[in-house]
């Protein structure tokens, strides 16, 4: 079975263990801090209870920032990256948030392709940002506010 839940500090050591399996961005320290932050929204996707996907965002003031998202890799091409990224969207939506940015790597096509898919658009571009060379392309995608 699988669900999508909230994510609490709690979790950091599942978050790290995911991220360790997928993309290998955060340590465990990091992880620690970055749960710990009021600011900070984070959800995954479980199946069998075991966490196989994770959104975490920055909300400050009327915007929010992408700053993490993982699906494990033997989970991947089934919707889940889209299905996190909708409910960070009517999360973002619900606290009134403007406009929601993130950054991704310019070589990151499957990605790319999904935050496109989802109405981000590339606003600024970072040249030669990564280590490898690539660069790295701000998006953002703004929001309606609610009447």
């Amino acid at each position: 079975m699988t669900l999508i839940q909230k994510i609490s500090i709690k979790n950091y050591q599942e978050c790290f263990i995911l991220d360790s399996e997928s993309i290998n961005l955060w340590t465990l320290e990091q992880w620690e801090l970055e749960l710990s932050k009021r600011t900070v929204r984070a959800f995954g996707i479980y199946h069998d209870q075991k966490i196989i996907g994770l959104c975490l965002a920055q909300f400050l003031f009327q915007q929010s920032e992408l700053n993490f998202l993982a699906i494990h890799p033997l989970f991947r091409k089934k919707g889940l990256g889209t299905t996190l990224m909708h409910k960070l969207i009517q999360q973002s939506f619900d606290e009134n948030i403007e406009k929601i940015f993130l950054e991704v790597s310019a070589e990151n096509k499957t990605a790319i392709y999904l935050y496109r898919k989802m109405g981000f658009e590339t606003i600024r571009i970072r040249s030669k940002y990564y280590q490898n060379g690539s660069d790295a392309l701000i998006q953002e995608r703004k929001l309606f506010k609610k009447l």
